[in-house]
């Protein structure tokens, strides 16, 4: 008994010390308070302010309702023949399809779409789905796998045209929308700004060919493909293309075509249906230091003395490939590209945004520099086989 009375007593004093604990424990845990009631005087001061905020979102409303009537959802079928293993009949040949969502951009009333030649490529089957839901056949134009953009044409009237800007004249910085169907949601609109102005090292040779990448923390999501970029003065100023993600999704690193290779592109897709490139065939580097170790000297400085230069200048020809243009102009290793058609060339992306820019065909004038020596050459821009 006396036993039972001793095991009580502890079980009681245990209870006691952890009530004890709990309590002191919650007790330093600060409880919600009710929000301050606002006078009526700063009511009516917080209503005018959200009024400010509401005014200054109108304009993004009426930026969507004059961009959106131009993009457009794209859905294709890719059908190809594979084998099923019946019970009964064995190996038998079959017809599967798969599909792909994508989004374009209305450039002209005759009924052409910009959008990208990953989501219409090698497609037998396109449905154009406007803004107003008329739902249209689309046919391939033409499409161009090293800048990723291809042109689709719908019969249709009434159409309602993006108005494309001028992707040179962008800042990092600027305020953006995204529009498009993500994941076949329809039209859907998202915000950011322009980040950067980049290339994209894990896209190779398109980044290596075409410099300059808009990217942009607007939500790209699969689906978006195609769809534009848009500045906040309604005009279109990248095509949006690419992500960076380790999820599939959207993780704030998108990618846009800038509108003006998209123009460029998209001009000789409708009028040739291919895309003649501009080459020179001359190999480029920066003048840095693994250019100077490439060469045998031990620093820039050492390097800048051989070439007979007092500071980083012009862009470095590291070699000329045979029989091309460049080969032609007598142009060499070691020559220094300082202007190209009187514009001054400080990097291997500045001259190359400019040789893109050529015409096939034309002549074009490089001020050089070899052996301390200013020199004119002309050169007829070739193309790229």
């Amino acid at each position: 008994m006396m036993n039972r009375v001793i095991y009580l007593a502890v079980l009681v004093l245990v209870g006691l010390i952890i009530g004890t604990f709990i309590s002191r424990y919650y007790d330093t845990i600060p409880t919600l308070r009710a929000t301050p009631k606002l006078s009526q005087e700063e009511r009516d001061a917080t209503l005018r302010e959200l009024q400010g905020y509401k005014d200054k979102s109108s304009q993004f409303v009426k930026l969507v309702k004059l961009v959106r009537p131009s993009v457009v959802s794209i859905s294709t079928k890719k059908i190809f023949r594979g084998y099923i293993d019946d019970f009964f009949w064995g190996i038998i040949p079959r017809e599967f399809e798969s599909s792909q969502i994508g989004s374009g951009v209305i450039v002209d009333n005759k009924g052409y779409i910009i959008t990208n030649n990953h989501v219409v490529q090698g497609v037998d089957e396109i449905k154009v789905t406007l803004d107003d839901g008329r739902e249209f056949t689309g046919k391939v134009i033409g499409g161009d796998s090293l800048t990723d953009i291809a042109v689709v044409k719908i019969a249709a009237d009434d159409l309602v045209t993006a108005i494309l800007g001028d992707s040179d004249k962008i800042e990092v910085g600027e305020m953006v929308l995204a529009i498009g169907s993500p994941f076949g949601l329809g039209q859907t609109v998202t915000s950011g700004i322009i980040s950067a102005k980049r290339n994209i090292p894990t896209v190779g040779r398109i980044a290596a060919d075409y410099p300059d990448f808009i990217q942009t923390d607007a939500a790209i999501n699969p689906g978006n493909s195609g769809g534009p970029l848009v500045s906040l003065n309604g005009e279109v100023i990248g095509i949006n293309s690419i992500i960076i993600t380790r999820s599939g999704g959207y993780q704030g690193i998108g990618f846009a075509i800038p509108i003006n290779r998209a123009k460029y592109i998209m001009q000789q897709l409708i009028d040739k249906g291919k895309v003649s490139r501009p080459f020179l065939g001359v190999e480029l580097s920066a003048i840095n230091e693994a250019l100077a170790e490439k060469y045998g000297f031990g620093s820039v400085n050492e390097f800048l003395k051989e070439l007979q230069i007092d500071k980083i200048d012009g862009v470095f020809v590291v070699g000329v490939i045979p029989d091309s243009p460049a080969t032609e102009s007598k142009l060499r290793e070691g020559d220094l590209i300082l202007e190209y058609n009187n514009q001054k060339v400080n990097t291997p992306d500045e001259l190359v945004r400019l040789i893109n820019k050529s015409e096939v065909g034309k002549e074009v004038v490089l001020k050089t520099l070899r052996n301390g020596k200013i020199k004119t050459v002309k050169v007829t821009v070739g193309e790229r086989k």
